[in-house]
């Protein structure tokens, strides 16, 4: 290697982006992306091991190497395919020796287009995005961005209510079913093109507009989907790298004094209401009992001690026995540890609810913990020493504070559903196949946590894994594909 170029490698970053490797005219012969730019593109030039025939011939014509910066590895993966499309070295063509690397193909002739990861680059009309290079990668965030966004990856060309009967995916809550009306076809056709925008690179512009939407949501009360679009957010900022200010903002906000004081009034109560904890339970598949609690101080998300419970009362199936214990559980560990109690206790539900968790506090000596319930269907309060539920105007701040706070809750509990279902249903199709004993069933659970996780996984990932030869790994994902179609 020359001075001159030994002299700018050693100026190279420490961070992800792509480098683009020129001859003496200055043409790009080759594009490659990279975690930690400085290492990899020394990597070339360090007198180590024996590169092939096409890599030497390669860094012997290189005269000049320049780079580009990104956020990301995965974002410097789509652009490295943006780069490879528009320049088309002969390196990157001479280096792949035969093997054909994946595009991504959004089938928009379809009613409800599908995204999938293809190897070859055909004249169907589809959307294709690529080609990447890095095969695992792509998987990763495409398999991630499709759960966030919640799009249909069923192996059905057009499913039906059938399909929907027995849709793995709806179960673990990873798709909104539009094959059912669960969304509708226009909503379905924006995330399509929200997820296109983020592989042409055009995260930013998306972020912003997502912002406003999320704050137009919320501005109507609209709290879940307003959750929705946050999580959409993060997914991008997480993928991209990219929303930069947009990404962590949220749409709560602190309550004002006035709100304070009417909290306090409502609640006859001396002490300013600044700490409420609220509790939701869930069901996930009629067999697992969930709940959550979430921690609000001054009307923000206390997250670092949100909790989560999995219901062990025996034949607690319903909401109020839930509720019961996961008050309990939560005051008692409290009153051991002399943890600092909340101001309000807040429960989803109605009288009986309240009732409940009235008991479980009780039980415990702190009974003088002021606690209500909110009702969905009528948003009505209840309070322990009133005959009949308060009703208090839709536009009162109050009322808009604790919604919030109570959605809150059920979308964390929700969500822990969803996670207890889908390792449920991996952990139950593993005990189906033949030659997965308890120890390597463990083993695929912790290591892939869902059915799509193997499926996205490279056969080379699955065996290192769970220590069995590639053969026997790619038998074990094609089986698990069989099944997971099959139910």
């Amino acid at each position: 290697m020359n001075k001159r170029l030994k002299s700018i490698i050693s100026g190279f970053p420490a961070c992800p982006g792509i480098y683009r490797m020129r001859d003496k005219s200055g043409r790009i012969i080759y594009i490659g992306k990279a975690s930690v730019l400085s290492k990899r593109v020394k990597s070339y030039f360090i007198k180590s091991g024996r590169p092939d025939g096409k890599t030497l011939a390669l860094i012997k014509e290189t005269a000049l190497v320049d780079y580009m910066i990104t956020g990301t590895e995965t974002e410097a993966l789509i652009l490295e395919s943006e780069l490879i499309k528009q320049y088309m070295p002969k390196y990157n063509l001479m280096l792949k020796d035969d093997k054909s690397y994946p595009y991504v193909k959004v089938d928009v002739n379809g009613k409800l287009p599908k995204v999938e990861i293809v190897r070859e680059k055909v004249k169907d009309s589809s959307l294709y995005f690529g080609p990447f290079t890095d095969v695992k990668l792509l998987r990763k965030t495409i398999s991630y961005l499709q759960n966030k966004f919640r799009l249909r990856s069923c192996g059905y060309a057009s499913p039906g209510i059938y399909e929907f009967r027995h849709c793995l995916y709806r179960k673990i809550g990873v798709c909104d079913s539009p094959c059912a009306g669960g969304i509708s076809g226009g909503e379905y056709d924006k995330r399509i093109k929200n997820l296109c925008m983020v592989l042409r690179g055009k995260s930013s512009r998306l972020v912003k507009n997502m912002y406003s939407e999320m704050k137009t949501a919320a501005a109507a009360l609209d709290y879940e989907k307003a959750a929705y679009i946050r999580d959409c957010i993060d997914a991008v900022g997480k993928i991209t790298g990219s929303s930069g200010k947009y990404r962590r903002r949220s749409f709560f906000s602190a309550f004002s004094d006035e709100e304070n004081k009417e909290l306090k009034k409502m609640l006859k109560s001396a002490k300013d209401i600044n700490i409420i904890e609220a509790f939701d339970a869930s069901f996930a598949l009629s067999r697992y009992a969930v709940g959550s609690m979430v921690r609000f101080v001054k009307g923000m998300p206390d997250k670092k001690n949100y909790r989560r419970f999995i219901i062990s009362g025996a034949g607690s199936r319903d909401d109020f026995s839930m509720i019961k214990e996961m008050v309990f559980r939560r005051y008692k560990r409290l009153v051991e540890e002399r943890g600092e109690l909340p101001d309000m206790i807040m429960v989803d539900g109605g009288r009986i609810q309240l009732d409940y968790a009235v008991r479980s506090l009780g039980c415990l000596g702190l009974g003088n913990l002021p606690v209500m319930a909110l009702a969905k269907k009528f948003e009505e309060i209840y309070l322990p020493d009133t005959e009949s539920p308060l009703r208090i105007e839709k536009n009162s701040a109050v009322l808009k504070l604790l919604q919030r706070i109570r959605d809150e809750a059920h979308r964390f509990a929700v969500n822990y559903q969803r996670h207890i279902t889908s390792k449920t249903l991996f952990g139950s199709l593993l005990q189906r196949i033949d030659g997965i004993g308890p120890a390597r069933r463990e083993k695929l659970l912790n290591a892939f946590k869902t059915v799509n996780g193997v499926l996205n996984a490279d056969i080379d990932d699955i065996s290192d894994k769970i220590s069995v030869n590639r053969t026997r790994a790619a038998k074990l994902k094609e089986e698990i594909k069989r099944l997971k179609f099959r139910d």
